[in-house]
């Protein structure tokens, strides 16, 4: 339903898109409770990089508050996610920030199209 309301993902080459649309997903109006406040400082953060890295801390502690043994799927998007985040500065000066955005794509894609759905 909040997937539907938002519309399709934003690409990768609409960074600035992507981390609002993220954002916005991971904390729908009305509150869920399922995730950090993330709308707040993804509205106030300048740099694209700086908003999905957020973003994903934000739906990494979700998906901690979600992990259980029914879902082993959990356990890999969090540790493609904690590596996303974790790594983001580093990958950045070594690959370049379309490598970056891309691997941040990944992630996302993979937690809003497999992980979320089996977890309503």
């Amino acid at each position: 339903m909040i997937r539907s309301q938002l519309g399709p993902m934003p690409t990768l080459s609409k960074a600035e898109e992507l981390g609002l649309w993220a954002a916005a997903f991971i904390n729908p109006l009305p509150p869920l409770g399922v995730a950090p406040e993330i709308r707040l400082p993804a509205l106030m953060e300048q740099d694209s990089v700086a908003r999905l890295r957020d973003v994903l801390r934000a739906a990494e502690s979700s998906l901690g508050h979600l992990r259980t043994p029914r879902h082993p799927l959990v356990a890999l998007t969090s540790q493609v996610l904690t590596f996303t985040v974790d790594r983001a500065a580093g990958i950045m000066q070594t690959v370049g920030p379309q490598t970056l955005f891309a691997i941040g794509a990944t992630a996302f894609g993979l937690y809003f199209t497999v992980i979320a759905p089996l977890l309503q």
